[in-house]
């Protein structure tokens, strides 16, 4: 890799170039620091020969945009269609990651999740995209139902796909729309809330989904290292609002999001306060 870099980007920049990046199915996305902008497509056709299996690679822009979580991406090398199949943890995931979020990051948490769910449980997974959370679960687990919400029409179908795919649409249901508005009610024995930015302002829609006696949350947030704390307090407090009360709450750590961000998931077991 070294002596690649070495042969298209000035010796004083080689500390900036990239070592790592995601492989989404044919399709390779790397962050590209400023100092290196003007050579991008030279580290894309290095990063093409590194990785023999990327038929394009791309490189992040900004942050997914907007509710609908729309990837900023940039083709550096390779071309062609931009849809790819994407194979994990005995699942597979049709998407074009230019159009819907997946971050293969994840991977672990997606499959950490999928065996905490028990047979029998009905779960209501809130930001689906294209079945990240809900598939491995379906296919790994023995739920009773789940109920996979999708407010972005290109992800909703390629979910529906995925479904079929995957050959669990007797267990996962797809629905369309806001999930503050379309969430079935009081069904869920467990509600995953798979969003990293603004998670917070749903919780009283996941709250409303659980069943009466209540059941777990699977919050995630990307938060500053040095605010976790309070941000915890914060989630307990409007749990409380809500007439529950925190039964049990733990947090792992999913992944870095950014410099001093961490992509956090709490567990969070709740009951009726009263």
């Amino acid at each position: 890799m070294k002596k690649l870099y070495e042969a298209v980007i000035p010796r004083d920049l080689l500390n900036f170039a990239p070592r790592g990046w995601q492989l989404l199915g044919n399709i390779l996305i790397c962050n590209i620091k400023p100092e290196l902008l003007p050579y991008e497509y030279e580290i894309g056709a290095v990063l093409s020969k590194i990785e023999k299996r990327a038929r394009i690679v791309a490189r992040k822009l900004t942050p997914p945009q907007g509710e609908m979580r729309i990837p900023q991406l940039k083709i550096i090398a390779g071309g062609g269609s931009t849809e790819t199949i994407h194979r994990e943890n005995h699942c597979i995931f049709k998407l074009d990651p230019f159009k819907v979020l997946f971050s293969p990051g994840n991977s672990n948490e997606r499959l950490r999740l999928s065996r905490l769910v028990k047979e029998g449980e009905i779960v209501v997974d809130l930001f689906s995209c294209v079945g990240q959370f809900s598939i491995p679960i379906a296919v790994h687990s023995k739920p009773l139902k789940i109920y996979a919400i999708e407010i972005n029409p290109v992800a909703y179908t390629y979910l529906v796909t995925n479904i079929l795919l995957n050959k669990v649409s007797e267990v996962v249901k797809p629905i369309l729309g806001d999930c503050k508005e379309v969430a079935p009610i009081g069904v869920a024995d467990r509600v995953i809330m798979g969003l990293i930015n603004g998670t917070e302002k749903y919780l009283g829609t996941a709250l409303n989904s659980l069943k009466m006696e209540g059941g777990t949350l699977h919050y995630h947030e990307a938060i500053p290292k040095r605010l976790l704390k309070d941000k915890i307090k914060v989630i307990e407090e409007k749990i409380q609002q809500e007439s529950f009360k925190v039964e049990h709450l733990n947090f792992k750590r999913v992944k870095k999001y950014a410099p001093s961000i961490d992509h956090v998931v709490m567990d969070i077991t709740v009951a009726p306060s009263s």
